[in-house]
């Protein structure tokens, strides 16, 4: 996996002021690993506290919320229905947020 493969790439929600990627179609039940990468190199890249990756369950939908919290370093997970799929995965503006801090280049990669 390359860090600057832009299939893995996150959205900015300036409503929750963090990083978004909604993934789908996994296996149900299925352990998984993932971490983030900024602006296309694995300098800097993060994981969960006391472990190089993060570990997460894809649920009973085989689909799931990665969110990664540019202000406090966080990568945390949620398993999705159906249902909130649709209202979550809506375009994010182009406009500058109102958030404090900086815009990055955050990708996401799932190890299995």
């Amino acid at each position: 996996w390359s860090p600057a493969e832009t299939k893995g790439q996150m959205k900015f929600n300036q409503g929750t002021c963090r990083y978004e990627k909604i993934v789908q179609g996994l296996p149900v039940n299925t352990n998984y690993e993932w971490k983030v990468a900024f602006n296309g190199d694995w300098v800097g890249d993060k994981g969960c506290i006391g472990s190089s990756n993060c570990q997460f369950n894809s649920g009973s939908s085989g689909v799931v919320l990665l969110i990664y919290n540019s202000y406090n370093g966080e990568l945390t997970t949620r398993p999705l229905t159906s249902a909130e799929t649709t209202t979550l995965d809506a375009p994010t503006s182009t406009a500058v947020p109102t958030c404090p801090g900086i815009l990055l280049c955050v990708r996401w990669m799932l190890i299995d």
